[in-house]
């Protein structure tokens, strides 16, 4: 992805930077003022996670600023929930698919945030916050 192809892909009104790795290409862009990124995967040529701005809620109304117990309540009905240590931390996360396959190429919906004391970080929509995905 070029910058150019960056900048298109999150619209005129938007900014866009591109970072990279060895596999994957990171699209930094501010709409409205608040910062997101979403990782690209080279090889798979997709988008693997979007890490949302700060205050950023779900549509089940949690996310920053949430507990670990409301994630678990807004989630548990029809999702696993599960918490984890990462290289960055805690965190825990929701799947549609199987729990023991996060990080390995988990089939079901995802998403993670970071624990941060008492409390959860934004979303990280198709990822967990501290696991590799760029590593190859």
């Amino acid at each position: 992805m070029t910058l150019a192809q960056a900048q298109a892909a999150v619209g005129s009104t938007a900014t866009a930077g591109l970072g990279t790795s060895p596999h994957c290409k990171t699209v930094t862009y501010n709409v409205n003022g608040a910062q997101a990124s979403a990782t690209v995967h080279d090889k798979k040529a997709a988008v693997i996670e979007i890490t949302t701005p700060s205050g950023t809620k779900t549509d089940r109304g949690v996310g920053d600023g949430s507990t670990t117990e409301q994630v678990t309540a807004a989630y548990s009905r029809d999702h696993a929930v599960k918490q984890d240590s990462t290289q960055a931390g805690a965190a825990i996360y929701v799947t549609t698919g199987d729990p023991s396959r996060v990080g390995f190429g988990n089939p079901g919906g995802l998403i993670g945030f970071a624990i941060k004391g008492n409390t959860v970080g934004p979303p990280v929509v198709g990822g967990v916050p501290g696991f590799e995905y760029c590593s190859g």
